[in-house]
């Protein structure tokens, strides 16, 4: 899973499910957000 957090809020923002194990993620822009996993998701 992929747990994306406010850092100086202390507050988790979202969190994403992989069946698979994750390969990668990057930040699109300050509200936004890519994953990629071995499951094709």
């Amino acid at each position: 899973s992929v747990r994306l957090y406010d850092a100086s809020a202390n507050v988790l923002r979202g969190k994403f499910l992989h069946k698979k194990p994750v390969l990668d993620c990057c930040f699109h822009d300050d509200s936004s957000g890519f994953t990629a996993g071995a499951d094709h998701t």
